[in-house]
């Protein structure tokens, strides 16, 4: 199984009516319907990773970090060898302030396979962590695995 590396997607300008009068982006909307359909097949499934990891990137899209970062341990758990699923863990981390812990997961991911440093680089989800002088450790990670 193969999961997705996360990162924010541009935000789109356009609006729309919401059925509640609000206005809304149709990103915005995206990411509720997302959100809401992958709450329900979780349901249904809560043993689902691919599920389970989607919801977490519906819920890390949303603004809710600790509800991704609950769901992101768990598929730790459940694929402690996959490195995109460890990197994931590290963007939650760090969203919900865990900055050591996060470069640590990342380390780990390196450590296990992970080789995409410029999505690590540029990937809006790590901008804490890079900011740490902790991150360095990152950096020769990569340049001690090439």
């Amino acid at each position: 199984m193969h999961f997705l590396k996360r990162g924010r997607r541009s935000s789109r300008t356009s609006r729309c009516t919401h059925m509640a009068g609000e206005f809304t982006t149709y990103e915005e909307m995206g990411i509720r319907f997302s959100v809401e359909f992958h709450e329900v097949a979780h349901s249904i499934d809560p043993h689902n990773l691919a599920v389970m990891d989607a919801l977490a990137h519906a819920y890390t899209a949303s603004g809710q970090h600790h509800k991704g970062l609950e769901l992101d341990r768990k598929l730790v758990r459940a694929l402690p060898h996959d490195p995109t699923v460890r990197y994931n863990l590290a963007c939650s981390l760090c969203l919900t302030g865990n900055i050591e812990e996060s470069i640590k997961c990342l380390l780990v991911a390196i450590e296990g396979g992970y080789d995409d440093e410029a999505h690590l680089m540029a990937d809006a989800d790590l901008a804490a962590a890079r900011a740490h002088p902790a991150f360095a450790s990152v950096v020769a990670a990569f340049k001690e695995s090439a």
